[in-house]
């Protein structure tokens, strides 16, 4: 099966489902396999299976979504369901234990597989080993997602455990426990522990010998005599081991105010696959930097875990995410880009490119060029990579490889467009890394013959003219060459501008200019230098194409319009390059360097390579 995924055939799969099961199944299969990313088509499949009832099918079924969508716990209970109802309680307990291994701070996958456990497996109140295998099980649930703001009913169905197995002291303890945790209801459970302190004889709720030295602290003076009405001393030993509590409940007051407005931010806290609205994003990035700005490692690093549920599929995070675990241990870092590349966003280049540098930046170059070398061999119409693999080896000298590289894009390549670009790609490499500048002119020129109507090619080989000191007649040549191709009528009026900007710097012949500049103003009106045209409505190119500027040593040094998507994505990867290796250098404040690169880009964002999400499967087999 496509992407990774292995299906049995519908036959042997479901030996005794009738035939229009066993079609239906086989129709939900193909649609998953044509769109693996398609969520709707995967519940639809396990619909299938589960009304199906066949258990193989339905393991086969379960066990390939959650290689994709591991963050969806009702899902992990049914699958439990399923097994305890066609399998055995063995095969149930080993789905929890994977359930929870997926997604440890699911409180309510843990409150299941407890009564699942409670209900099949540790059941005996009356054996020993049970409960402590039982309580064993709860404290590994509190060890995971105890921290966890949401996590209440987890710690309450605890205490509840514990009152029934009469452990009073354990009860006094988890209270004491959970008061110091930031909690949703942190305020109900001081009230709790306030009303079991009240309700129990202090000395069932500790041991003999802290019981006396309490009684002994609140009723006892300096000389040993008892101080006021000894009738009250147990309700002195109370009030004192509530004041004791409030004042662990009141630091924890505190730290709950400081982040209830994040809190009240996050409006959807699990796992969907419909996109979170701009202020949700806003908060987990808000909310995220005020938590890494206090300095609590372990609060950071769960509240990191509980983003990326809610913001599986947003590649940002993951990235995000790894680069603070990165000053704190490389291999939790790595880590994290791999559950986001091999799971969660497959689909998209962002994180793969930043975890290809991370690899890289780590001195693991065999690594960052195998996760390249993957992506533009799975998604060949995915320039941006083979372009981010081509940097690479650059950056290891390795020239035959990189020529190789070049040459099999352009024989790949889908489009005029793309082949064009890349011409233009290969020839700067040409000239600046290899030193060849004629033959880096001469590939140009054999691109601009396949493709006379390119304004970018046109531009690269004009401006690696002037710097090559070619004659005059050369370059007004390749002027009017491209004046007279096929081109766009506003890729036409850019090429003439540059041709009197051209002339006006360079040219000894007032004839030529005049006659350049009349014959602009007889097609597109007066030419004014320093001013650039508003576009007009018959303009060829994209409405959403947004203009990026680049200084590409050319005439007068002056700013030429890039009104290619593909020669924006260059721009915008080597943009992206230079801030990742500065920050990875520490050659720059991560903050300002930020910073910086928002302000260099801003107003590209629709043509920000990394947003794009890869080809569906579908795409490439149309393509």
């Amino acid at each position: 099966m496509a992407d990774g995924l292995s299906a049995q055939s519908a036959d042997s799969a479901a030996p005794s489902g009738s035939s229009e099961s066993r079609a239906e199944r086989e129709r939900c299969w193909n649609a998953v396999k044509s769109d693996p990313n398609d969520f709707n088509s995967w519940t639809q499949l396990l619909q299938a299976v589960e009304a199906e009832e066949e258990l193989e099918a339905a393991r086969e079924a379960y066990d390939a979504f959650f290689k994709r969508f591991p963050y969806c716990y009702g899902y992990w209970k049914k699958y439990a369901d399923l097994e305890l109802k066609k399998g055995s309680i063995e095969t149930a307990l080993k789905v929890y234990r994977r359930g929870v291994k997926a997604i440890p701070l699911s409180i309510d996958l843990w409150l299941h597989y407890i009564e699942f456990s409670q209900q099949y497996v540790h059941h005996s109140s009356a054996d020993s080993h049970a409960v402590e295998n039982q309580r064993r099980l709860y404290e590994e649930a509190i060890r995971v997602a105890g921290l966890e703001f949401r996590s209440d009913r987890l710690w309450e169905s605890y205490i509840d455990w514990t009152k029934v197995q009469n452990e009073l002291p354990r009860v006094i303890q988890l209270y004491d426990r959970l008061l110091a945790m930031p909690t949703q209801q942190h305020t109900k459970h001081f009230e709790q522990v306030r009303d079991f302190v009240y309700l129990h004889p202090p000395q069932y709720l500790m041991s003999a010998q802290e019981y006396q030295t309490l009684w002994t602290e609140v009723n006892q003076g300096a000389d040993g005599s008892i101080e006021g009405d000894p009738s009250r001393g147990l309700e002195r030993v109370k009030d004192k081991l509530v004041s004791q509590r409030q004042a662990i409940y009141q630091q924890t007051e505190e730290d709950v105010q400081k982040r209830w407005a994040y809190e009240e931010g996050i409006k959807r806290p699990y796992f969907h696959v419909k996109a979170l609205d701009k202020a949700q994003l806003d908060n987990w990035t808000q909310y995220l930097d005020f938590e890494v700005a206090q300095g609590n490692s372990e609060r950071v690093h769960l509240l990191f875990e509980r983003c990326m549920i809610a913001c599986a599929l947003y590649e940002e995070f993951w990235i995000k995410y790894a680069r603070y675990m990165e000053s704190h241990s490389v291999e939790s870092s790595q880590e994290i880009y791999r559950r986001a590349c091999s799971i969660h966003v497959q689909n998209k280049p962002a994180v793969h490119f930043a975890w290809a540098l991370f690899e890289e930046c780590h001195g693991n170059v065999d690594s960052a060029r195998e996760i390249l070398s993957n992506l533009s061999a799975k998604y060949p119409s995915l320039l941006s990579a083979r372009l981010q693999l081509i940097g690479l080896e650059k950056r290891c000298d390795r020239q035959d490889v990189v020529t190789a590289l070049y040459d099999e894009g352009l024989a790949s390549a889908l489009t005029q467009d793309e082949k064009s670009f890349l011409s233009s790609h290969y020839a700067g490499y040409i000239a600046k890394t290899v030193g060849d500048v004629d033959k880096a002119k001469s590939v140009l020129r054999d691109a601009v013959e396949k493709d006379p109507s390119s304004k970018l090619l046109y531009l690269h080989l004009i401006n690696m003219e002037l710097a090559s000191n070619t004659s005059e007649p050369e370059i007004l040549s390749l002027f009017d060459k491209a004046q007279s191709s096929a081109m766009s009528d506003a890729n036409k009026q850019s090429i003439q501008q540059k041709k009197i900007l051209f002339l006006q710097q360079f040219s000894s012949n007032p004839t030529l200019l005049k006659s350049a500049i009349e014959l602009y103003e007889r097609n597109y009106g007066a030419f004014v230098v320093g001013r650039k045209r508003s576009r007009r409505p018959d303009d060829e190119e994209p409405a959403a194409a947004k203009v990026a500027k680049v200084d590409n040593g050319g005439v007068d040094g002056e700013v030429v319009e890039q009104e290619n998507s593909l020669e924006q994505q260059s721009l915008m990867q080597q943009q992206w390059a230079a801030y990742q290796a500065a920050v990875q250098a520490n050659a720059v404040n991560p903050v300002q360097a930020a910073a910086f690169y928002q302000a260099a880009t801003a107003g590209q964002q629709a043509m920000w390579p990394f947003q794009q999400q890869f080809p569906s499967q579908q795409q490439q087999q149309q393509t």
